[in-house]
């Protein structure tokens, strides 16, 4: 489709005076002058068709409209865009979508979305305001029809279980809403928070109906993640405690339903649906670097030498594309697959397929953090649950040490976005700024040095939850949350269970480089493993 010989660029567009407008079509060589065709314009509604060619062995790539140099021209509206091949209409866009069909846009101060209206930059200088379109293949095939044909092994994977379950078993809903949970892991966060809904309301039924209550001592702690936000609130709103309120949800979905035998089927789907994952982000990959690739000059050879940028590439056909936590959750089920294999519930295949996917999946999505923690967590794996106890606290502060005192040579953006959060954090050291302040608090984005050019980073927290902690609820939340992480620690290896002593360990290390329990979804999966794979109910208590 986009080797034919001859298009047409059909536009209707508006100027608030007259002027001129500049095609540049790109066919592998960049905008070039010889691949550009110029047109006037007169002022008010124009509808313009500009014919094109290609030559034999061209492949358009991008097109590219120019609004000349009038720096009187402040405004311009386009109605309707569309691009015609020698007999279909290959793509056609209209004041509404136009914004989203943007790639790259200079001199652009803002652009209207509901009428397609471009305020120009008049005052920049020199001043030459463009647009350039999305690559034409991505015009051309819809969104969701791309998405469809990469995840729909995904939804058939999905059903076929689910189908057996209901017709099986009626009183398999944990299972059911377990998985249905962790299938929609890399969806929006209203998919996370239906699916916990629905565990929330079987275990309000299940009270109801055997009134039974399960209690356990690490979930008790794990609520002391809500209640340090919520009573070191400071000036922050109630609404700010939305994310930290998942823990008490958590905690009301294990005490009132008892997944304890369940738990080895819940690894399993947990494990299958990360090996979806690895194997569509690998089979795309291999798409990508043989054919998508091609219209952002990316190739294999050259994809990791900015692999920062390069990898947010491969992840468009998922809602949640957080490079670290997806790799986060991709080693979480990496112990998983170890627990599991000691325990002879999954062949040596299963297990070598999972790790193979889990080691290329790190490495496309470029977690340096991600590597070092799944080597870490295979080395210790085969320590016993006694060795472990005594290793991994001090391991764990000699870990934090070294990453405080060479943050600066490992990520400078880090050091100095974690210099800022110490130095507004002593403003007001001991009950901090307030709980979900860290945006007021912190600069919106922070110029570094990236590859010899100033790079803007926008920041929202400071990637560190225990200096969020800080920054938000002063040196007595973040002592008490560092007091608990460790508590729990030692309190999964007093219970001798290796896969949540492991799973902790990992939450540790990572809110070291990031801010889990200031985002929603890490939020809503570490609660739901750490409550959910508890090691056994201590007390069961009937009500009369």
């Amino acid at each position: 489709m986009l080797q034919q010989s001859n298009f047409e660029l059909q536009i209707k567009l508006n100027y608030s005076i007259n002027s001129s407008l500049d095609l540049y079509f790109d066919t592998g060589n960049n905008f070039s002058q010889i691949n550009k065709k110029r047109v006037n314009v007169n002022q008010g509604a124009n509808s313009i068709k500009i014919p094109f060619t290609l030559k034999d062995g061209e492949h358009l790539k991008f097109i590219r409209l120019d609004f000349g140099e009038n720096t009187k021209l402040s405004k311009v509206r386009i109605d309707e865009l569309q691009l015609l091949g020698d007999k279909d209409v290959l793509f056609k866009l209209n004041e509404k979508n136009i914004l989203k069909s943007i790639g790259f846009a200079k001199n652009i101060s803002s652009i209207d979305q509901n009428i397609g209206v471009l305020n120009l930059e008049t005052s920049v200088k020199p001043f030459d305001p463009y647009i350039v379109l999305k690559p034409i293949y991505e015009l051309i095939l819809p969104l969701w029809q791309r998405i469809l044909l990469l995840v729909i092994s995904w939804v058939i994977l999905f059903f076929i279980p689910v189908y057996k379950w209901i017709k099986v078993n009626l009183n398999d809903f944990e299972v059911l809403f377990a998985a249905l949970f962790i299938s929609v892991i890399l969806l929006k966060t209203a998919w996370l928070t239906l699916a916990s809904i629905f565990m929330l309301t079987l275990g309000i039924i299940t009270l109801l109906k055997y009134k039974s209550l399960y209690y356990n001592k690490a979930n008790y702690l794990l609520v002391i993640f809500f209640l340090v936000p919520c009573l070191i609130l400071g000036n922050g709103q109630f609404s700010k405690l939305a994310i930290p309120m998942t823990f008490v949800i958590f905690l009301l979905i294990s005490m009132t339903i008892d997944f304890s035998d369940s738990l080895d089927e819940i690894k399993k789907i947990y494990t299958k649906v990360f090996i979806v994952f690895g194997s569509i982000l690998i089979v795309y990959s291999v798409l990508f670097f043989c054919f998508d690739g091609y219209y952002y000059n990316i190739k294999f050879s050259n994809f990791f030498l900015d692999l920062r940028t390069n990898r947010h590439h491969l992840l468009y056909w998922v809602f949640y594309d957080h490079t670290t936590f997806i790799s986060f959750f991709i080693l979480i089920g990496q112990i998983f697959v170890l627990n599991l294999k000691k325990e002879k519930l999954v062949s040596i295949q299963y297990f070598v397929l999972y790790s193979i996917l889990a080691v290329t999946s790190l490495l496309l999505l470029g977690s340096r953090f991600a590597l070092l923690l799944g080597i870490m967590i295979m080395f210790l794996n085969y320590f016993s649950i006694r060795i472990l106890k005594l290793i991994l606290i001090p391991l764990y502060i000699i870990i934090f040490g070294f990453t405080i005192g060479f943050i600066k040579s490992i990520d400078p953006f880090r050091a100095k976005l974690w210099e800022i959060s110490v130095s507004k954090a002593k403003e007001n050291l001991w009950f901090g700024f307030g709980t979900g302040n860290s945006s007021e608090i912190l600069p919106i984005n922070l110029p570094i040095q990236k590859s010899g050019i100033t790079t803007i980073m926008e920041i929202n927290h400071s990637h560190n939850q225990y200096l969020s902690y800080l920054l938000e609820n002063g040196l007595i939340g973040s002592i008490i949350i560092m007091v608990i992480s460790l508590s729990l620690l030692y309190l999964y290896g007093k219970q001798n269970n290796k896969t949540l002593t492991l799973v902790m360990f990992a939450t540790m290390i990572l809110s070291i480089i990031e801010s889990p329990f200031k985002t929603a979804t890490p939020t809503y999966i570490i609660c739901f493993i750490l409550s959910v794979f508890s090691y056994k109910k201590e007390v069961h208590q009937k009500k009369p």
